[in-house]
């Protein structure tokens, strides 16, 4: 099988025309033909029928595209890491997680190019479930993220354990120390709920008999700034690892809510 068909099959399986294909990949009509012709002579199948509203895959079309764009990924990834295989032009591509990244990445790519001089790093944010996505389809060659990997094909390690504040502005209408279930009282704003912090609390929920869908959610957001505003402005309160809101607590800004005798800590991965 050769990848040029693949590739020619997969635009027309998506454009569902050979002339929008044939366009998009600078050939002619008939030559983009032939290729896709080549590529069911060589997987003995019928991929495509042509009708008056155009082109219809068939059900083993469907099965080929299932599989192609991975396929075409993967070699794009094989030219471009082949391309890339020298001294001076060598990328590790990193994917760190969006909750920690701003806060905790600078220090990492600052020991790893100390002590990988020869290599380049390009450093992505992402939510965890993605990162390990990414990892384990050989988009990225590292992660890191705040809950563990549930892919056992994806090594992984732990760095080191942190622990999630409950936090609010210095201001906002709440005793410095309360119990678990006493958060269910107020307005809360949260982290994109795709992110080890929230499964840390939806753990303790569930212990005291609640559920995640009981907390007074304000909204979500995917951005940590956006959330530490949110609570700085008064808006409620919210669950944040340490590492994200050390400064703001050091420099009176933010104020931790102490939980009676309970610590929520998550590991890093």
């Amino acid at each position: 099988m050769n990848i040029e068909n693949l590739k020619y099959f997969y635009e027309v399986a998506n454009t569902k025309s050979i002339s929008k294909a044939a366009a998009k990949s600078h050939i002619s009509q008939s030559a983009i033909s032939k290729q896709i012709q080549k590529l069911e002579e060589s997987l003995n199948a019928k991929l495509i029928l042509r009708s008056n509203k155009g082109i219809v895959v068939t059900p083993e079309g469907a099965l080929v595209l299932k599989y192609a764009e991975k396929i075409i990924q993967n070699y794009s990834r094989m030219e471009e890491a082949v391309q890339n295989f020298t001294k001076d032009n060598n990328v590790i591509k990193i994917n760190a997680c969006c909750v920690l990244n701003p806060y905790i990445m600078t220090k990492i790519l600052y020991v790893l190019k100390k002590k990988l001089t020869d290599l380049n790093f390009d450093v992505q944010s992402n939510l965890c479930d993605k990162i390990e996505s990414d990892i384990s389809e050989y988009n990225s060659h590292l992660g890191l993220v705040c809950k563990c990997p549930l892919d056992k094909d994806v090594i992984s390690e732990k760095l080191t354990t942190d622990r999630i504040v409950l936090a609010s502005s210095m201001d906002f209408n709440v005793p410095d120390k309360i119990d678990f279930a006493d958060i269910l009282k107020y307005q809360i704003v949260l982290l994109n709920a795709n992110n080890g912090t929230n499964e840390t609390v939806r753990k303790r929920l569930i212990n005291i008999g609640k559920h995640f869908s009981d907390l007074n959610v304000v909204f979500t957001a995917d951005s940590t700034e956006s959330i530490k505003a949110s609570i700085i402005n008064g808006q409620g309160i919210t669950f944040l690892p340490y590492l994200v809101i050390r400064e703001e607590i050091d420099k009176g800004i933010i104020k931790e809510v102490h939980i009676n005798d309970l610590t929520l800590n998550y590991n890093i991965y």
